[in-house]
């Protein structure tokens, strides 16, 4: 049985131009395939 891997989340990006930093924010559920590379 092959399961497509579902991806619900939600990314919210802030960009500090002061030090050219960006700060990445990411929540959600990921549902993957078991057979898949879990990435992170």
């Amino acid at each position: 049985m092959n399961r497509a891997h579902t991806i619900n989340k939600s990314i919210t990006v802030f960009s500090n131009a002061s030090n050219n930093t960006v700060i990445l924010r990411l929540e959600g559920e990921v549902y993957e395939d078991p057979a898949a590379p879990k990435t992170e």
